[in-house]
């Protein structure tokens, strides 16, 4: 093996270019055969497809529009509320989320080879049976989907490999609608619960309100006239105060209540899509130009490799 002083040595560079020279035929051989032997690897492997869809998530804030209006006023009386909103970095798991995976792997769609639909589940695996068959479906199903989230604006993309390209639009597309849904269903589900628990409040707001009502009734009844008795008015004050605290509150989770119910009846789009999957003209896999460039590349290695060699045992 040539040491460092030899490498940086003229004479090993000059020495080196002349074997080369010398062993041209079989640098060029050896380059264009690895070329070649790539190139050809790389028409037998099946084609793959990724059809890419983009979604835009509406901010908590605008999504739930007068349901977050419906928290600030429950946290003004001191009430715990939560929306339960998932955050956009969470999407691309519940993108995966076996739920929606499964949902989607039960359903057809249509291929290029033929106009009619196949399901998916058979198109992934389509030996098989059982619980087993629809696991390794799904494994693969889940390995074919890129999903993420970009930082700097907040956008959503799903993307779905498949050797078919109308499957990968179709199927990137579905899950597409898929999240939608269930984003929605989350949200009205949530609604469902605050409606119900400011619900629970209010009647509970009704009696606070009711019993305050009585106690002043009561107490003027008993005391018609009030005439200078500070102890009295004091009396009278606080009862006064205390049923128009219990009007503020019943007020409050009144108008909230009716809030709430309009929100569980509202379906609302918590993604927008931007850009929807269309099948893809070009595959995504291999990519030959690249994996010929390799294969020159590495057959070129190879053959100076071999020449030098041959040169070396040569001089020895």
């Amino acid at each position: 093996m040539s040491s460092e002083a030899e490498i940086l040595d003229p004479k090993y560079f000059r020495k080196a270019l002349s074997i080369l020279w010398h062993e041209r035929r079989t640098v060029s051989l050896l380059t264009i055969l690895g070329g070649a032997s790539f190139a050809i690897a790389a028409f037998l492997i099946p084609p793959t497809y990724r059809a890419r869809t983009t979604l835009i998530p509406v901010s908590s804030q605008s999504s739930v529009g007068g349901l977050g209006q419906l928290g600030f006023g429950l946290e003004e009386l001191g009430l715990p509320f939560n929306l339960g909103n998932s955050q956009v970095s969470k999407y691309p798991e519940i993108v995966k989320s076996r739920r929606l995976l499964l949902s989607t792997l039960l359903k057809r769609f249509p291929t290029r080879a033929h106009g009619d639909s196949v399901l998916l589940l058979d198109q992934l695996q389509g030996s098989g049976e059982g619980e087993m068959r629809i696991e390794l479906a799904l494994r693969k199903l889940r390995g074919s989907i890129r999903s993420e989230v970009d930082r700097r604006n907040g956008i959503l993309s799903i993307s779905v490999d498949s050797k078919d390209p109308v499957i990968a639009a179709s199927v990137a597309n579905e899950i597409a609608g898929e999240l939608q849904a269930f984003m929605i269903f989350s949200f009205t589900s949530q609604a469902g619960e605050n409606r119900k628990f400011v619900e629970s409040r209010l009647v509970d707001a009704g009696r606070a309100l009711a019993g305050a009502e009585e106690q002043l009734r009561q107490f003027r009844e008993r005391n018609l006239r009030i005439g200078n008795s500070p102890q009295l008015q004091l009396e009278q004050g606080r009862l006064e105060r205390a049923v128009k605290e219990q009007e503020d509150v019943y007020l409050t989770l009144l108008r909230q209540f009716e809030l709430a119910r309009i929100q569980e009846h509202r379906d609302v789009p918590v993604i927008n899509p931007l850009d929807i999957a269309y099948p893809p003209v070009r595959h995504s896999f291999p990519k030959r130009s690249l994996m010929m460039s390799f294969g020159l590349l590495l057959g070129a290695s190879i053959g100076m490799w071999v020449a030098l060699s041959r040169g070396r045992a040569v001089d020895k």
